[in-house]
């Protein structure tokens, strides 16, 4: 990010605080490279109704989600998949009609966005193997394997031999109330 102070210095952040004064340079060429691209006409800045995504398209967005309290549920995060491969998820409808660049703010719920709780992801496993001499307990999140199958789990129970997880996302079924920022990045070509 670039700022200029009140002083009218340029000062150059990289999101973990001040670029050092050598990558500074970097930056600033970067910068003028990009420009020079733009004013040459080396890209187009118009856009049409046909640059806008559609249901089909394969489109990378960066987003991010917060409670209603502005704590962060999901930091800014890419996600590239086909429009229409989740039909019932707001997000992903969300970015129909978008243009690269573009970007939309969502309000929506947990139910909304991630479903209802199922019951048939929440499943007994033994605790064996990797999970025989692990320090586990509930409220871990951990990668399960079964086959050539994995998903994020969260342990719900557990005893000396077994552990309870639960394959759904925690805000399932549940009316919480989410803010999802959404940036459409790119549409992919086909």
């Amino acid at each position: 990010m670039i700022f200029i102070t009140d002083e009218g210095q340029l000062l150059l952040m990289n999101g973990k605080g001040r670029i050092p004064p050598g990558g500074r340079l970097m930056v600033i060429l970067a910068l003028l490279i990009t420009c020079a691209v733009i004013g040459a006409g080396c890209t187009s800045q118009e856009t049409s109704a046909k640059d806008a995504a559609k249901s089909g398209d394969e489109v990378r967005v960066m987003y991010s989600s917060t409670f209603d309290d502005g704590t962060i549920y999901i930091p800014d995060t890419n996600w590239t998949f086909v429009i229409g491969s989740e039909p019932s998820n707001p997000v992903e409808q969300a970015v129909i009609g978008m243009k690269p660049g573009d970007e939309r703010t969502i309000n929506t719920t947990g139910e909304q966005v991630y479903g209802p709780h199922r019951p048939e992801l929440v499943q007994e496993v033994a605790r064996t193997g990797l999970f025989a001499n692990q320090s586990i307990k509930v409220g871990d999140i951990m990668r399960a394997r079964s086959g050539n199958r994995s998903a994020w789990v969260q342990v719900v129970g557990i005893n000396d031999t077994t552990l309870v997880v639960d394959e759904n996302n925690p805000l399932a079924g549940k009316p919480i109330n989410l803010t999802f920022k959404v940036t459409l990045i790119k549409i992919l070509p086909k």
